[in-house]
């Protein structure tokens, strides 16, 4: 699964980054010492794989505070999105941590992208399945 962010609707992919941007900002537990531009910045790289998923495959916006989509068949799913190949194992190793903590009630199903932050283009990486310890490749 490959897209080029500019097949997505830069005002709507805007609206809904900016959003959460803000939402997240608004608490240091969730802000991390990052700045909102930088938040923005994170944001806007992670709603553009949601907003493909949504588009162009299906997938149903999940609203809940944090939570990204739902796949086809209803199921929630985690979207990440890193630079670089070699990242995906600490994208894995946080999600991880994150799906042991039960009252996260984190998504069983994650969607790892690798982007190019150059021109844009997303890769989908791999689809991971929970398996009560952690998260596996179906590939």
């Amino acid at each position: 699964m490959r897209f080029n962010n500019s097949i997505l609707d830069s005002t709507r992919l805007q609206s809904r980054a900016y959003a959460e941007a803000e939402k997240i900002f608004s608490k240091e537990s969730t802000r991390g010492g990052r700045t909102l531009e930088q938040i923005r910045r994170s944001c806007l790289i992670g709603h553009a794989a949601e907003l493909y998923l949504i588009d162009h495959c299906g997938f149903h916006d999940d609203t809940r505070d944090y939570k990204d989509v739902f796949n086809t068949e209803g199921e929630p799913v985690e979207v990440k999105v890193t630079q670089k190949k070699k990242d995906v194992t600490f994208v894995l190793k946080r999600c991880n941590a994150a799906a042991l903590e039960k009252f996260r009630n984190y998504p069983k199903i994650l969607y790892i992208f690798i982007v190019n932050d150059y021109n844009g283009d997303y890769e989908l990486h791999g689809i991971y399945h929970w398996n009560g310890k952690e998260f596996v490749n179906d590939n």
